[in-house]
């Protein structure tokens, strides 16, 4: 049973959580109502989300987490600029495992939200007040693609399963628009600066040999043999393939796995820590396995990256295929040579 609400909410206030309490509290709330965050916490710097520690947001394998500061946490906070010209708002809900969020950032200048559902749904938007017309919308559902709305003088929408790839193939994008509005609310979640220290390694990664799906796959297999020793040897070879296995025994349905094989592969997402924050080396492991990610990276303006990401598209996709495309051709054919890669792998 949910909790009582601790404050009154009057009836023509907004709801913040489909449970009935209130996203804003009066003003003579700006006291931290949470044991362990004091007052002058809060008004010392930074936002309400850094300040109070109630909750943090962290990129796991693409894709926002938020994580409780406490088990169990029933608070909410408000606080005025003394100039007047800035309110910010922040209420978290933790209990039985499930976390529950709202903030609100709102001056002349801007207005930003983050909400945080218990059903795993998060919705990010930054909208700036003044000056030319500018929107950046982040809505991630508990399963299934998230998806990037931009609104300028046009409307843009991106759907993607991460954002490590929509920063990849989206670069401009990302720079301009998606990471500094969520640096107005996350400024943690450093997406430019990870971009490029994830394409870095991934070009350090095309010049060594990684983790295939077939050879994952059979080494899965055998984690259900009959012969113990069969057992323990495939397991330590998954682990010795290093970070790159997780994407592919990531997407291995549960049903098509033995208990002992299930409990092997707990083990082995545990050992590469499964639910940490995203680092470079994992998530270049990881998005190695995709021919989007060549893909994107044969736009680099460097002939010697281009030809190092077209060697790993080539060998992403197997020997059979023939994959026409001129590392050192004229920026017109290389445009019209990714256009075609594009549709050929997309169909394929």
């Amino acid at each position: 049973m949910r909790r009582k609400c601790l404050f009154n909410r009057p009836t023509n206030s907004p709801r913040m959580f489909s449970g009935g309490w209130p996203l804003l509290c009066s003003l003579t709330l700006s006291a931290v109502l949470c044991a362990g965050a004091r007052s002058d916490d809060l008004h010392a710097g930074g936002s309400l989300l850094h300040s109070t520690g109630w909750v943090k947001f962290h990129v796991v394998f693409g894709r926002l987490k938020v994580v409780p500061g406490q088990p169990r946490i029933h608070q909410q906070v408000q606080r005025a600029d003394p100039s007047g010209m800035r309110d910010e708002s922040l209420a978290v809900d933790v209990q039985h495992g499930a976390t529950e969020a709202s903030y609100l950032l709102d001056s002349p200048q801007e207005r930003v939200s983050l909400e945080c559902h218990a059903t795993g749904q998060l919705l990010f938007r930054c909208e700036q007040k003044q000056g030319p017309r500018r929107i950046v919308e982040l809505s991630q559902p508990a399963t299934g693609p998230l998806r990037l709305v931009v609104e300028t003088d046009s409307r843009r929408v991106f759907e993607t399963d991460n954002l490590w790839s929509l920063a990849l193939v989206e670069p401009e994008m990302c720079d301009n628009y998606l990471a500094p509005a969520l640096q107005r609310a996350l400024p943690a979640l450093r997406v430019t600066e990870m971009r490029g220290q994830v394409v870095s390694e991934l070009f350090r990664l095309s010049r060594e040999s990684r983790p295939c799906r077939q050879r994952v796959e059979e080494l899965v297999g055998e984690l259900g043999a009959k012969r113990y020793s069969t057992r323990q040897h495939a397991e330590a070879d998954l682990k010795s393939l290093g970070p790159g296995v997780l994407p592919f025994i990531q997407q291995i349905p549960e049903r098509h796995l033995d208990a002992e094989q299930r409990q092997r592969i707990e083990r082995i997402r545990r050992h590469y820590h499964v639910n940490a924050p995203d680092c470079c080396e994992r998530v270049a492991a990881w998005l190695a396995s995709r021919p989007t990610t060549w893909l994107a990276l044969m736009r680099d303006e460097e002939p010697m990256r281009r030809k190092l990401a077209y060697a790993a598209l080539c060998a992403s996709c197997g020997e059979q295929r023939t994959l026409e495309f001129h590392p050192s051709g004229d920026h017109d054919l290389r445009r019209r040579q990714l256009d075609k890669l594009h549709s050929q792998l997309a169909t394929n």
